[in-house]
């Protein structure tokens, strides 16, 4: 995956680098004229794979709730694994599944810097993520950084909630609740991405800014606990090689002496096919987000006798449809459904469906929650926590309709 990560990558944050220089340069707020969209029809979406690349494609999927679609997508760019030696499987099965989010929290009680990555199509990832944000609180985190967020939000804090232009991942909703979430919590949420056009025209360099503006957190506050959302193969703390020669986690390692726990929820997580699963994925069922420990109590992380690139390796179950919605989004039960209505002669279908929080700039604010609706007898619910939200309905031939709720 590391070709492939950095690759696109850098593709994206420059050309976010340059929309928030941009920005900066203005010091104006974004508005809806100015600030591109984010979110488009499938139709468009569809139209744009011929002159865009798959893994592009999936990301815009995520943006509007389409999980299957974005799987299907970022599989379609990505290669089989092979199938497990005896030896391996084996080795795998003197493991047992414990449940992650508890026994993270009392691993984190003892360590300072938890990293945990990401596939970027993948909203799945973040909620988890959102998951352990209490019980890292209760544990001393107060800093959380995350990969997406841009230099040039400098009133995150301030503000609690992320714009469209914080960063060019966290348009999609769960990563922008997830944001909003760990600033509602507590932790002072901060950027730590290289800031330079050259960084990103240097894996190695990229790295170690990334590194070193984390190290930046510990220069200010030397006891600060630290929960770090990366991607894909940035939480490696082996010898990478390439152009990286390691990964942010393994140069913060090094500039730090600080040994983070380093968790990988990319490659033990459903595609969208059986044929792209990791072989070992495959060879368990999981009903909740797992671990999987020895009687030593040593955390499978890798085949038996290969350098270890992160510390754990975290399992997810298969996901199933809630009201249309995959299960997990609901956090059990501290997510609600809301059916959406479409009042007859409004928007004809397709068309998007954005809940807001009421308290926050429309015009600027990650939604809560994004679908589209493609049939209108279809099981179309938002998935939102308790709450006042603005309701808007965007169709495609342009009608719009909006309304507040409460969400009990």
């Amino acid at each position: 995956m590391i070709l492939k990560s950095k690759w696109y990558d850098i593709l994206i944050v420059t050309l976010y680098l340059l929309c928030s220089q941009a920005q900066l340069a203005a010091s104006q707020p974004v508005t809806d004229e100015s600030h591109p969209n984010d979110y488009y029809f499938s139709s468009q979406i569809f139209n744009s794979v011929k002159k865009d690349n798959y893994f592009l494609t999936s990301w815009q999927f995520s943006f509007i709730g389409n999980y299957q679609k974005a799987l299907q997508y970022a599989d379609s760019s990505d290669q089989m694994f092979p199938e497990l030696a005896k030896k391996d499987s084996d080795y795998f099965r003197t493991f047992r599944p414990v449940a992650a989010n508890s026994y993270i929290a009392e691993r984190a009680a003892k360590e300072q810097i938890v990293i945990i990555n990401e596939a970027h199509h993948s909203p799945l990832h973040r909620v988890f993520t959102l998951s352990l944000l209490q019980d890292l609180y209760h544990c001393g985190y107060r800093y959380f950084g995350a990969e997406t967020i841009g230099f040039a939000d400098s009133l995150l804090n301030q503000r609690k909630y992320p714009l469209r232009s914080t960063g060019w991942y966290s348009v999609e909703p769960q990563y922008g609740e997830l944001i909003r979430q760990a600033l509602k919590i507590g932790f002072y949420v901060f950027d730590y991405e290289a800031r330079t056009m050259e960084a990103f025209q240097d894996g190695k360099r990229r790295e170690i800014s990334q590194a070193r503006n984390i190290q930046a957190v510990l220069a200010k506050d030397p006891q600060a606990k630290i929960l770090i959302h990366a991607g894909f193969d940035h939480i490696r703390e082996d010898q990478v090689g390439g152009s990286w020669g390691k990964a942010m986690a393994g140069r913060l390692k090094e500039f730090t002496g600080i040994n983070p726990f380093t968790i990988n929820q990319e490659m033990m997580t459903e595609r969208s096919s059986a044929a792209y699963e990791n072989p070992y994925y495959k060879m368990v069922e999981v009903d909740t987000f797992s671990l999987f420990v020895n009687e030593k109590n040593e955390i499978f992380n890798g085949p038996f006798g290969a350098p270890a690139r992160f510390d754990a390796r975290l399992f997810h179950s298969r996901t199933k449809m809630v009201h249309g919605r995959p299960d997990w989004l609901y956090l059990n039960g501290k997510r609600k459904p809301y059916p959406v209505r479409v009042e007859e002669g409004g928007a004809e279908v397709p068309c998007l469906v954005f809940a807001y929080y009421l308290q926050e700039d429309q015009l600027n604010a990650v939604p809560a929650d994004v679908i589209e609706i493609t049939d209108f007898k279809a099981d179309n619910t938002l998935v939102l926590f308790p709450g006042k939200y603005r309701i808007i309905i965007k169709g495609k031939n342009g009608a719009v309709q909006e309304r507040v709720e409460t969400i009990e």
